[in-house]
């Protein structure tokens, strides 16, 4: 999206800034859009993911991995290695903090619906919002938008 003449930053990079800023001067053709296709509820899905559409990543990534729960949520956007000898193969990496020691497990990288597949899509789909997300939620995985800002 490109800047708008009062230089609002919340037009920028695929976020939808908040509901009170696009109700001010200028901003009439951007709220006939959001209108026309759904409102927010309609729209911000298709940029940036919520809590929600998530919920199926974490969860095939969950089985796939046998993982524990909590450590898979709390998985990072370099979890996804190479393997050295084995060109068509790569291994999810995460951090196992009680046992104090690294998991690692193995699956085909051009299968589509294989853990690796879905780490790249969700990296990808969470972009915009690794720029607004604080310091320390950056490299998380799983980013959403929810009601009060970016999150895991």
């Amino acid at each position: 999206m490109r800047r708008t003449r009062g230089g609002d930053q919340g037009l920028l990079r695929g976020i939808l800034p908040p509901w009170k800023t696009l109700q001010g001067a200028g901003h009439q053709g951007i709220v006939r859009g959001l209108s026309k296709f759904g409102g927010f509820k309609g729209i911000a899905p298709l940029l940036y993911p919520n809590a929600n559409s998530l919920l199926p990543y974490y969860l095939a990534i969950l089985i796939h991995t046998a993982g524990n729960p909590e450590p898979i949520a709390g998985l990072t956007i370099d979890c996804l290695q190479p393997i050295p000898l084995l060109d068509d193969r790569q291994m999810i990496v995460w951090a196992k903090h009680r046992a104090g020691t690294m998991q690692r497990c193995s699956f085909r990288a051009a299968d589509p619906y294989e853990p690796p597949a879905l780490v790249r899509e969700l990296h990808g789909w969470t972009e915009t919002l690794r720029c607004r997300a604080s310091p320390t939620l950056r490299q998380r995985l799983l980013l959403f938008r929810g009601a009060r800002g970016t999150n895991v």
